[in-house]
């Protein structure tokens, strides 16, 4: 088994605007260092002032460095069946595979962080960021924050993790994502897995004729599916029995990948998320005109509900509580019957807010039903949506100078696309023509009320 243990210095800290400047690869087999490799890059980019201070490379130092297309080949070979080691492997990873992205070229390795190593193996530590770690172990930096120096300050970290007594059997268990073998289905392997995106998604897992089994979205989606493979549970010992094959959409924006997943859900209805779903929104939120005519709403859990022509399903929910707060909202705002609010059973009975003259009448025929059911429909229209006004979120794209618009036209999810950030301003005016229209789903509604509410996004009145 052998490590390129890799340490970059960049233009700043997120892979999407920033470069690499400073490359240095140490290779080794655990036991000692084989062999190294270093470079300076030309970024073709300003480097901050305060990233010069920090790592000494300036913009003159970098003037005549060769550009990252002029060692890519170089770093592929030097880094071929290696594990890619380093401390706080998602930072110097994801900056090298956006260099090669941009390039055209897909970068994999099988990736072990010394960060979360250090935490299983030394559990004691106070603190494992490079620098107290070095102290704590009396590991000599001579040359912190230049890419050789921590390189081969994390090498000699990982000689002493080797020569602990569960060394080996953590490592394997990091750079296999918690996978046992025995446990992936027939026609996958670990490097299957391996070769997945670690970006924001949705999966799908197919059985053997092609059958879409199950749909996830996740964040990082290469680890989302290793954890399928890694868990004793009922739903992933189904997985892994029924999965044969893996295919993925990258969508950049978190919300994107929760709307894709809820539609791809409702449109395709998997095997496996069926049983899944069904838990998730057990209660629906319905209306239907009564014999006398009036609108009355009810709640009522999937199982038991039967559906019918003359009965209009509104809204879906997990708890049943989370039902009953909307309506109970709706009667108080639109002055509408206990009565008709939870179903009809009480009908020609006076309800109580009838009683203290908050309630017009309905329940007992003393309302005409043209005039009730007006601010009925005001509330059927409310519960349809979780959403207020029409308006275009703003989010990540898939790719840099790319972005994720999601549109929401009076109060109803719309649909959603991406487009180059240079050209938004030019079609913002009639962003329908190129947001792809989707179908009325309330679930999707709830999903981007609920996040919305949880995040700031960038939106724009249209």
């Amino acid at each position: 088994m052998h490590f390129a243990v890799i340490d970059i210095e960049t233009t700043g800290g997120n892979a999407t605007n920033n470069k690499i400047i400073e490359i240095a690869v140490v290779v080794h087999d655990g036991q000692k260092v084989i062999k190294t490799w270093e470079s300076l890059i030309n970024p073709e980019t300003y480097i901050p002032s305060g990233i010069t201070e920090l790592t000494g490379i300036s913009q003159s130092m970098v003037a005549d460095a060769p550009k990252f297309y002029e060692i890519a080949k170089e770093l592929i070979e030097v880094t071929e069946n290696t594990i890619f080691v380093a401390h706080n492997v998602r930072f110097d990873y994801s900056f090298i595979k956006s260099a090669f992205s941009d390039l055209g070229y897909t970068f994999t390795r099988k990736q072990l962080c010394t960060i979360q190593l250090s935490r299983k193996i030394f559990p004691f530590l106070p603190s494992f960021g490079l620098s107290a770690i070095s102290q704590h172990l009396n590991i000599h930096n001579p040359d912190r924050h230049r890419a050789m120096g921590d390189a081969i300050t994390t090498a000699k970290l990982m000689e002493l993790i080797f020569k602990e007594v569960n060394a080996v059997e953590v490592i394997d268990d990091l750079v296999n994502m918690g996978i046992k073998e025995s446990k992936l289905p027939n026609n996958l392997s670990l490097q299957d897995i391996q070769s997945l995106p670690d970006t924001c998604g949705v999966y799908y897992f197919k059985d053997e004729n092609g059958n879409i089994v199950y749909v996830g979205k996740s964040k990082n989606i290469q680890k989302r599916v290793a954890s399928h493979f890694s868990d004793y549970t009922e739903k992933a010992s189904k997985l892994q029995r029924l999965v044969y094959n893996i295919d993925f959409e990258e969508t950049g924006s978190e919300l994107a990948s929760l709307i894709l997943e809820s539609y791809q859900i409702k449109n395709i209805m998997p095997e496996v998320n069926k049983a899944q779903r069904a838990k998730s929104y057990q209660y629906v939120v319905f209306c239907y005109i009564n014999h006398q005519g009036y609108v009355c709403f009810d709640i009522k859990q999937k199982k038991d509900f039967k559906k019918n022509k003359k009965v209009e399903i509104l809204s879906e929910y997990s708890k049943i509580t989370i039902a009953k707060s909307r309506l109970n909202a709706y009667r108080q705002e639109f002055n509408l019957c206990d009565h008709l609010m939870e179903g009809d059973a009480l009908f020609g009975t006076p309800c109580f807010h009838y009683k203290i003259k908050q309630c017009a009448g309905a329940c007992c025929s003393k309302e005409e039903v043209s005039a009730y059911n007006e601010r009925a429909e005001l509330a059927k229209l409310k519960l349809k949506k979780s959403l207020d006004g029409s308006f275009l979120i703003l989010d990540e794209g898939r790719t840099k100078g790319e972005k994720c618009i999601i549109a929401i036209q009076n109060g109803q999810f719309y649909g959603y696309e991406y487009i180059e950030e240079a050209l938004f301003q030019d079609t913002l005016g009639h962003w329908e023509e190129f947001v792809k229209k989707y179908p009325d789903n309330g679930e999707i509604n709830q999903i981007i009320s609920k996040y919305m509410t949880k995040n700031k996004l960038t939106t724009i009145k249209i």
